[in-house]
């Protein structure tokens, strides 16, 4: 059985992995769309000297937990081959042959593990600069003492409320 196989035979037991990975997609759409909306408001936001606190946060919160998911997706896999080589059982007369075949089944989690942390490494090359370039100017502007229109806002619905 070639690589490719035994990977994809393993996609039901490692479905912790793909879970991450499913979570880690999420996460980076928000991130792209969140990023381009404050693109797009940032000159906006600048020339009336305010901001959006509920989408910076948001763009800040999911890129930070995105970044985080990378990072984990090595440590998912080795956790998977732990817990499989854990479960091999040396004790009886063909215990060294299962093991060794149960061996190569074991690294597919890290396999795996090494595979998304590599396709969404890749994939935060093509959208790190931009974020952080936004996080870093809207931060500034919040340093600059610029009022946040989420409360404004929330400030002229209850004036509308009590008219």
């Amino acid at each position: 059985m070639g690589f490719i196989e035994k990977m994809l035979k393993s996609a039901g037991s490692d479905w912790y992995i793909f879970a991450a990975a499913l979570l880690a997609l999420v996460c980076l759409v928000i991130v792209r769309n969140e990023n381009r909306s404050v693109e797009e408001e940032f000159d906006t936001w600048k020339s009336e000297n305010h901001y959006s606190r509920y989408k910076y946060k948001r763009l800040t919160n999911f890129y930070s937990l995105f970044l985080t998911l990378i990072t984990i997706f090595p440590l998912l896999g080795m956790l998977g081959t732990v817990f499989a080589l854990l479960q091999l059982d040396f004790t009886g007369d063909a215990a060294l042959a299962v093991a060794k075949s149960s061996f190569f089944d074991a690294l597919t989690s890290t396999a795996w593990g090494i595979i998304f942390a590599l396709i969404f490494k890749l994939a935060n090359a093509f959208i790190s600069t931009s974020v952080s370039d936004n996080i870093e100017k809207v931060s500034a502007l919040i340093d600059g003492k610029a009022e946040n229109i989420d409360l404004k806002q929330e400030k002229a619905k209850k004036r509308k409320g009590r008219a």
